[in-house]
């Protein structure tokens, strides 16, 4: 999902001249599990993850989004003034 909007973002600035801000949030860090079944390596085991792939987004594309490695909760969306609110999940409990 943060990849899909680095590339919206960058699409944006290129048509309009501007693009738009992101804040990723999640609580999880990066399991052993998580190596070699997504983007992390080794080295990410026990890191926030929306630290790693924020950093990597930024990185890759010169921007300046945050990462919050924390659960979302629904004042930040107004505290941030932000304009879109995607959220995902990753548990059959959390998208029951």
């Amino acid at each position: 999902m943060l990849h899909g909007l680095a590339q919206l973002h960058l699409a944006l600035v290129a048509l309009r001249g501007y693009g738009f801000h992101v804040t990723s949030f999640d609580p999880d860090v990066v399991s052993e599990a998580n190596v070699g079944r997504t983007v992390f390596s080794l080295a990410d085991i026990g890191l926030h993850k929306a630290d790693v792939l924020t950093h990597r987004i930024n990185c890759a594309y010169g921007l300046d989004w945050c990462a919050e490695p924390a659960r979302y909760k629904g004042d930040a969306v107004r505290q941030a003034r932000s304009e879109i609110l995607i959220t995902c999940v990753d548990s059959a409990a959390s998208r029951r």
